[in-house]
């Protein structure tokens, strides 16, 4: 029955015949509103989450940004080369969650008030000449290793750069490898830097900025138990006389096994690197790829990232079209697989079972296992911002952006904690270093720190 306020227009306009004809109209059209705004309000609701074949829910895969702005950013499938390994079929894209996520926490609201105590502190500079730049964490996390360079490189009689040890307890460094240079010395001092270690060796790079931005480089083991030095690898030479591009030299070590890359030399207008393997008891070198770089090892487990060859018959790739995709060697059984996720990392990291990565365009980072089980999107940059360099454990992840924010992820609460404003930071198998101001009250000057991930709550 219509309202009496109704009927009295209709019969006011003389259009009391027309009356069922317009019900039935009005009627239809309420219908159709509530089923539309019944099926917004659903589709507003649920998660926009579609399970990989085969695969878990990812109903939390989701970055914190692009939750709270409800941007999805699924990633898109990536095709596998018919020259590469075999490998499982490829995933479906997965999109990000619409599920908002909380924002995020500092330190103390995410661990408590009491973990600022569980801070160690380390000056930054040991002396008024020479300041630390932290490279890694030894495995039992007892030592930080460090470049230690001068404060005043321009105008300092003191240009030495060293390769140091830093006993976190109790502060202490210890020299295990100098670089002398002429007073003065800017782009032609050498620098120390990607210093990494085993329960044997640590290795290091070295190099001058220029030429070729940091390319001539020559790589250092030192013995943890004899406390001697060899040099194990430089970078090949043009026949101009100057160093290959490609490659600035970094390895890693682990389990007596030393990776790095190096420039392959006289090409024209293009540059490549061969991916080597030492192992360092029998001092055999393999060569384990022939465009591969970024090498991250974690035991038993190396990942590089590959200039992929496309399938026989297929065209050539344009410029930028090429596919560089991410192969991780198993060096226990030999085995390979190429991750089908990743393509264009721009940079990367392993530990364990676990793979992080900055998306091509250094504005998202990524967390998968090794088996793709999953995919999340972690961090999404704003603005003008870009990430680089993610490390991670058992419990963290962070990365370094051009911010200067220090931030992790917290796997176990699986939210962004807010650090510091400073920078520089890394996580190792058991610490997250970063480098952020002193507590002392009118202090301007900076300090490292070191917190112990195992004992968070």
């Amino acid at each position: 029955m219509l309202p009496s306020a109704l009927r009295n227009i209709f019969r006011a306009a003389h259009l009391s015949k027309w009356i069922p004809l317009l019900l039935l109209c009005v009627v239809s059209l309420l219908v159709v509103s509530c089923d539309f705004l019944a099926s917004g309000s659903d589709s507003a609701a649920a998660p926009t989450n579609t399970p990989i074949r085969g695969r878990a829910d990812l109903s939390h895969d989701a970055t914190p940004l692009a939750a709270r702005s409800r941007q999805a950013q699924p990633s898109a499938p990536t095709a596998v080369s018919a020259k590469s390994p075999a490998q499982s079929p490829v995933p479906s894209a997965v999109p990000t969650s619409l599920v908002p996520l909380a924002a995020n926490l500092d330190m103390a609201q995410a661990w408590g008030a009491a973990i600022h105590r569980q801070v160690q502190h380390i000056p930054i500079q040991p002396n008024p000449t020479t300041f630390l730049l932290v490279q890694s964490v030894t495995q039992d996390g007892r030592f930080l290793l460090a470049s230690a360079n001068p404060s005043d490189p321009q105008n300092s009689a003191n240009q030495q750069s060293s390769a140091v040890m830093v006993d976190i307890a109790s502060g202490q460094a210890t020299e295990i490898g100098r670089v002398p240079n002429p007073a003065g010395a800017t782009t032609s001092a050498i620098q120390v830097y990607e210093i990494h270690s085993d329960q044997d060796w640590i290795v290091w790079t070295q190099a001058p900025q220029e030429p070729g931005f940091f390319s001539d480089w020559a790589l250092y083991a030192y013995n943890r138990t004899d406390h001697s030095t060899k040099e194990i690898a430089r970078a090949a030479k043009n026949k101009n006389g100057l160093p290959a591009l490609g490659s600035n030299g970094s390895a890693q070590i682990d389990h007596g096994t030393l990776v790095w890359t190096e420039g392959v030399p006289d090409l024209i207008n293009s540059q490549r690197s061969l991916l080597k393997l030492l192992d360092m008891p029998t001092g055999q070198v393999t060569t384990l790829s022939a465009n591969g770089w970024s090498p991250k090892l974690s035991w038993p487990n190396l990942a590089w990232i590959e200039l992929q060859s496309p399938p026989d018959g297929s065209p050539t790739p344009g410029p930028g079209e090429a596919k560089a995709q991410v192969v991780v060697l198993n060096l226990e059984n030999g085995t390979r697989k190429l991750l089908t996720r990743p393509n264009k990392p721009s940079y990367i990291a392993l530990y364990k079972d676990s793979f992080a990565w900055i998306s091509n365009d250094s504005k998202r980072v990524l967390l998968t296992d090794l088996a793709e089980t999953f995919e999340r999107t972690i961090a999404v940059a704003q603005g003008g911002d870009s990430f680089q360099d993610p490390s991670l454990n058992d419990r963290l992840i962070t990365w370094g952006d051009q911010l200067s924010k220090v931030e992790v992820w917290d796997r176990k609460q699986n939210r962004i904690i807010t650090i510091g404003p400073k920078g520089h930071q890394l996580v190792s198998a058991r610490n997250l270093v970063w480098v952020g101001p002193t507590n002392a009250p009118g202090s301007t000057s900076d300090e490292i720190k070191i917190l112990d991930t195992t004992q968070l709550p």
